[in-house]
């Protein structure tokens, strides 16, 4: 169980399959590990055809298809690692690159059990993210023990950070995790909370500066809840 914020980053895995979003969950990654020089697991999975399809389906010409679709996924994972061992190069983490057969959302669920972080990429409109779709990538949000961080289609400066607080666990971490963010990326950190009063909302945004320990660098926000 991680108790200390830095932590959180010392072991990420990311779920590459290709896909430009799933590139940009790892570069995302690496900017958390190298803040701590932590550790980037990469798992890509080559989904496997169930034996009981090809018990139904039989025949030489399926049995063709079967080959010719191993060589494709053989050779994207080739290209995959390629693409990752680029983008390693030059950041201060270390890094870890598994091809893996079976499921993607189980495969990724069980390579998620030992790590602190997992990075997913949000798929963009028609993309396939190596079969991470919605569905999937719900289900492993719903299994996965550590935090996951979903990162945009796209690799880019973050300019605000935003962290939920409501003075209590896992709040504190979360404000935890928000300053060392803060400190990594060099961006402003807003915290925000949802109350029924606003004295409610300005005593937990008070105490949320104690629990930074910084006076005038957070913004704060409320909102008052219905």
């Amino acid at each position: 169980m991680v108790t200390r914020a830095e932590d959180i980053f010392s072991n990420i895995v990311v779920g590459v399959g290709g896909s430009e979003s799933s590139f940009s969950a790892l570069r995302y990654a690496f900017d958390l590990a190298d803040s701590v020089q932590g550790r980037v697991t990469v798992i890509t999975v080559e989904e496997m055809i169930p034996p009981n399809v090809l018990a139904i389906s039989g025949g030489a010409a399926f049995a063709g298809f079967v080959d010719r679709a191993s060589a494709a996924a053989s050779l994207l994972a080739e290209q995959i690692d390629d693409t990752v061992r680029t983008i390693a190069r030059k950041r201060n983490s270390g890094l870890e690159v598994r091809l893996e057969r079976g499921r993607v959302a189980d495969r990724l669920a069980i390579a998620g059990e030992t790590a602190t972080l997992v990075c997913l990429g949000k798929h963009g409109h028609g993309e396939s993210h190596g079969g991470l779709l919605g569905s999937n990538a719900e289900q492993l949000v719903r299994r996965l023990r550590p935090p996951v961080f979903i990162s945009p289609p796209e690799h880019e400066r973050v300019d605000e950070i935003i962290v939920a607080y409501a003075a209590k666990e896992p709040g504190r971490m979360n404000l935890r995790v928000g300053r060392r963010l803060k400190r990594s990326l060099g961006c402003p950190l807003v915290v925000f909370t949802a109350q029924k009063s606003e004295d409610t909302c300005r005593q937990i945004l008070e105490e949320s500066r104690e629990q930074l320990g910084v006076t005038g660098q957070v913004k704060s926000s409320h909102v008052r809840a219905g």
